[in-house]
């Protein structure tokens, strides 16, 4: 599965990548929302997994960018520190399929 990471936290991209790839995932990292828009507009992903508020965007902006433009089924996993349950409602109001509290 190729899946695409957005987190701006270096250290928790890092170790969710080596996890991943452990388990037989190609990860691509991305530190910025700009940076992995432009990618995914050349190249599809099987999954996406972004924190939540990435120094670039809004990650809500993301997935709203994803289920517009990509294939509808495209697994969306937000990673957050924040287990607001406003936060956690708006995010899977967007379309994320899944969160995570880091």
């Amino acid at each position: 599965m190729r899946i695409a990471l957005l987190d701006d936290d270096s250290r928790q991209s890092d170790l969710t990548c080596k996890i991943l790839s452990t388990a037989g995932h190609a990860c691509q990292l991305f530190a910025n929302m700009h940076e992995m828009l432009q990618q995914l507009q050349q190249e599809d992903c099987d999954m996406l997994i972004l924190d939540w508020q990435p120094t670039n965007r809004s990650s809500l902006e993301a997935v709203r960018w994803a289920r517009e433009k990509m294939h509808p089924q495209l697994p969306v996993l937000l990673m957050t520190g924040s287990a607001s349950e406003d936060d956690i409602i708006e995010a899977l109001a967007v379309g994320v399929d899944d969160y995570l509290v880091k």
